[in-house]
């Protein structure tokens, strides 16, 4: 219904038993009508994060991120097209650590995760943090040049059913928040971040 350029998704399932054996990956892009990229973060190969879009994407990327006290976990990053300088826009997503004692160990897959990241601008970091915005992590994300202007239009705003803010899409100076769109959907335990969001003038 909102006809999205760019999905950013955790926890895709590609055949685990507990989804039925689904490949949600490849369901979603076929009711959507829109191409994927998936990056695993399980040994297996069946469970990770995955970018859906409407535009040519190209230098997929999977990066395994450090140590976790809770499955493993990766980045995924892709180049698409955009109208923008330079033609493209860097996305990147990611689910980080979730337990709550691990947050050295978040501080640390987001080094990594700036890593992958690399300097290449305009970009987009997204996904689940497992971090509230007060985290030391945002400040490390915030100190690279990202913003998440977000909490400021929408300080109360949460993601995760037990009401706190985890999800968040971090963007690089050359790109201007314009919008959020707040859905009170629950298809999963989050509920969807939806932002607008064009290059500056």
């Amino acid at each position: 219904r909102i006809g999205p350029g760019v999905v950013l998704l955790q926890e895709v399932q590609r055949g685990w038993l507990m989804s039925g054996g689904m490949d949600q990956a490849l369901w979603l892009s076929q009711e959507l009508g829109l191409q994927f990229a998936f990056g695993a973060g399980s040994g297996d190969g069946l469970w990770g994060n995955a970018i859906l879009t409407n535009a040519p994407m190209s230098s997929v990327r999977v990066q395994h991120l450090g140590d976790s006290q809770n499955l493993r976990r990766a980045a995924l990053q892709a180049s698409i097209e955009a109208d923008v300088p330079g033609g493209a826009v860097w996305f990147h997503v990611t689910h980080l650590d979730d337990p709550k004692g691990a947050g050295e160990g978040r501080l640390e897959q987001v080094q990594e995760l700036l890593n992958v990241w690399g300097g290449r601008v305009p970009a987009v970091i997204a996904g689940d943090f497992n971090a509230t915005p007060d985290d030391a992590l945002m400040s490390k994300l915030q100190e690279s040049g990202f913003y998440d202007r977000s909490v400021d239009v929408t300080p109360n705003f949460t993601t995760s059913n037990d009401e706190r803010r985890i999800d968040y899409i971090f963007v690089s100076p050359q790109l201007r928040f314009r919008r959020l769109l707040e859905l009170n959907t629950w298809a999963s335990d989050h509920r969807p971040v939806v932002q607008h969001i064009d290059v500056r003038p």
